[in-house]
């Protein structure tokens, strides 16, 4: 990812760059939708965990918190965990042990709805 250079009170730091920032975004894309016939429901899965994120309106940082808090075994869950449950490209899946905690903590119960 380029950052590029800025100056302000004397201090250097780094700015993303337009393009760096869409590529961000697109990352939250939902996938495309499977077919009627798709039996892969981590494609759907994906969906619906980008869905009840954008429309939590948190971060995924701070979608991170209260997750990892509603967790039984005290395990710490990382917004680079949650990008890998929700990218297309990716071979990693929300472990089920983890999505009522996720429901909790986005207040939404659209995967149990989904898994019905």
């Amino acid at each position: 990812m380029q950052r590029s250079p800025c100056h302000g009170g004397g201090a250097r730091y780094y700015q993303l760059t337009i393009d760096d920032y869409i590529a961000e975004l697109a990352k939250d894309v939902l996938p495309v939708a499977p077919q009627a016939d798709s039996s892969d429901v981590s494609i759907q899965l994906r969906g619906v965990i980008n869905e009840v994120i954008r429309e939590s309106k948190l971060s995924r940082d701070e979608i991170a918190d209260p997750l990892s808090d509603n967790l039984i075994e005290g395990q710490k869950i990382s917004k680079a965990q949650m990008d890998s449950w929700t990218r297309a490209d990716s071979d990693r899946h929300i472990p089920i042990k983890f999505m009522f905690a996720f429901e909790r903590a986005c207040s939404s119960t659209a995967l149990k709805r989904a898994l019905a």
